[in-house]
């Protein structure tokens, strides 16, 4: 058995029973599933990326295992650039503001 797993696991716990557990934001929480727009639709891996047309900073990854588009989001101050398929910088990303 894997000593670390066990260590990880019980502070956690503990962070949890103490109130102090940990904060994601959406730009740190991972895909999200949804039932709604492109998630519906499925994808093969001829496209990995694509733009979300409601937030700048989103965009959708092809999980080829599932044959589905996933959402997720640039960390803040970064916005999706379509062009190189990354997050950067708003002035870089090709996108113009909304």
């Amino acid at each position: 058995m894997d000593t670390r797993k066990i260590v990880v696991g019980g502070a956690l716990a503990a962070l949890f029973a103490l109130g102090c557990a940990p904060s994601w934001s959406a730009a740190q929480a991972g895909p999200v599933d949804s039932t709604a727009g492109i998630e519906r639709e499925q994808c093969d891996g001829s496209e990995m990326f694509k733009l979300d047309e409601t937030d700048a900073r989103g965009y959708y990854q092809c999980n080829i295992a599932l044959g589905r588009w996933e959402l997720h989001y640039c960390g803040d101050g970064l916005w999706w650039s379509p062009e190189g398929n990354r997050c950067d910088w708003p002035e870089n990303s090709g996108q113009t503001p909304s």
